[in-house]
């Protein structure tokens, strides 16, 4: 109904939606069905996947979520499934 420009939106509104861990999961149910039906970016699907794990404290599995690294000179992925 919103075209992809409208996906798109809703999408960077729910990857930052971190204080609502809930909310981004039932999100994600729903945005994996337009994902296999093409209508949804499955890069956005990889960031909000890896978002809801790490604010659900589980471990990553595409590697999208970054911290700085002990020496603060540059960023390494947060902790993954499958490095």
């Amino acid at each position: 109904m919103v075209e992809k420009e409208g996906t798109g939106n809703f999408w960077l509104l729910m990857q930052h939606l971190d204080e609502h861990p809930n909310f981004q999961t039932s999100v994600l149910a729903l945005m994996e069905k337009e994902v296999l039906n093409e209508n949804a970016s499955k890069a956005n699907f990889a960031y909000l996947t890896d978002r809801v794990k790490v604010n659900t404290q589980q471990e990553q599995v595409y590697g999208t979520q970054m911290e700085l690294n002990e020496d603060e000179t540059s960023y390494q992925p947060k902790k993954c499934i499958d490095p």
